[in-house]
């Protein structure tokens, strides 16, 4: 394992490898490379050696490793952006879907790839929808997470901080309303609830990585599919609806490499296939099927008997 200097702040990756180097992995299994992406990344993504190249993270930065990987006949294994819709119908139990709503959109303050990005809610339900998704918001208590008592901390860094502030404020200039948050302390983010917002404002179309749950009304099955499809991104979505066969059915519409009935998108199962269409990556994780991604099938044949082998003319 490459350690980092003293002073280098500790990430993920280092933990997961001091934790293999402890249980007993063999030196060299699990390397950790720190340094500037363009650097590193290029380096590793465009050499000879791996077969595959395993990414999680921006489609940008996703499409220049396919690149560099592609360079060197290597295949890309990854997991990109995305912009879920939570679908909700009018024959739910609104309390029990604003429940999931609050969950799949303010889960690790909205920094989740597969959390719920925009809210598309049938309008017979939709301001009753907004009111109880606003008390779900409303509830959370924002502060430092290792306090017991705090369910809500600090957005990541002040880019993304400012990133989403520029979100919400694009979006209400452009007629939606906050019906709760919207604004923060240093890093810490509130739980906002945006009305009135259409597909196309800032805080819907992009994939904003933070704790904001525009809310969508639509008039039915078919407009929320469209809206729910109106996106480059196909990562996870949900829906919310009673009736089993017709939750299918919306489900099959979205195009979407994963997507959650009568519960929130946020899933990851070691049994199910993890990953997306469109611009949200290739592959799948998970079982049998990133065993497809990190093997390469040979075909070996053997020979018992003596064979009559006779040249063509």
């Amino acid at each position: 394992m490459i350690k980092p200097a003293s002073d280098t702040p500790i990430t993920g990756g280092l933990v997961l490898a001091e934790i293999a180097e402890e249980v007993g992995f063999p030196e060299g299994v699990i390397n950790v490379v720190t340094g500037h992406g363009s650097d590193i990344g290029d380096r590793m993504a465009g050499h000879p050696i791996p077969r595959t190249v395993a990414f999680t993270g921006s489609s940008g930065v996703g499409k220049r490793v396919a690149s560099q990987a592609g360079s060197s006949i290597s295949l890309p294994a990854l997991e990109l952006g995305g912009n879920g819709p939570n679908v909700v119908t009018e024959d739910v139990d609104v309390e029990q879907a604003a429940a999931v709503g609050a969950v799949g959109s303010f889960t690790h303050q909205g920094q989740v790839c597969i959390s719920i990005n925009r809210h598309l809610v049938h309008e017979s339900v939709y301001d009753e929808y907004i009111d109880r998704l606003v008390e779900h918001a409303d509830s959370l208590t924002v502060g430092d997470p290792t306090d017991s008592d705090v369910g809500f901390g600090p957005i990541v860094n002040e880019s993304q901080r400012d990133d989403l502030l520029a979100y919400v404020e694009e979006t209400v200039e452009a007629g939606a309303t906050i019906e709760t948050g919207g604004e923060s302390e240093e890093l810490f983010f509130e739980p906002t609830v945006l009305s009135g917002t259409t597909n196309g404002m800032a805080a819907a179309c992009n994939e904003h990585f933070g704790p904001i749950a525009p809310v969508i009304p639509v008039a039915s099955d078919e407009e929320a599919i469209r809206l729910a499809n109106d996106t480059e991104y196909g990562l996870a979505a949900a829906v919310q609806c009673r009736d089993l066969d017709r939750a299918r059915d919306l489900a099959n519409g979205i195009d979407s490499g994963m997507v959650h009935i009568n519960d929130h998108p946020i899933q990851d199962e070691p049994n199910a296939p993890l990953g997306g269409m469109k611009q949200s990556g290739l592959g799948r994780y998970n079982g049998e099927w990133v065993m497809d991604e990190l093997l390469e099938t040979t075909w070996i044949s053997v020979q018992h008997e003596d064979r009559d082998y006779e040249l063509l003319e």
